[in-house]
């Protein structure tokens, strides 16, 4: 088992995890990370806070092993925007 903490970035925003989870590998770690960045994705991507919600996973001597990310793009009249080209707009 080892200690593994998902901080969270919304655009500029991060979000440190002071708190981690104890798991048993990287592959469990990947699994929490992608879940994790799926349901609030779900929340944030829709209301147009940011054009990605992406996890960002620490191992428990603080280094970065792995990311995941998940984005929204709006395409109109075959153009294609991101959110923030949106904002913009």
């Amino acid at each position: 088992m080892s200690w593994f903490y998902f901080d969270v970035r919304e655009g500029e925003r991060l979000t440190r995890d002071e708190e981690g989870l104890d798991l048993a590998d990287l592959d469990a770690a990947e699994r929490e990370a992608t879940y994790a960045a799926a349901e609030i994705g779900k929340e944030a991507l829709p209301k147009r806070y940011t054009p990605e919600i992406r996890v960002e996973v620490r191992d428990e001597r603080g280094e970065y092993v792995l990311s995941v990310a998940v984005t929204m793009n709006v395409e109109r009249g075959g153009r294609s925007r991101t959110r923030e080209a949106h904002q913009r707009a």
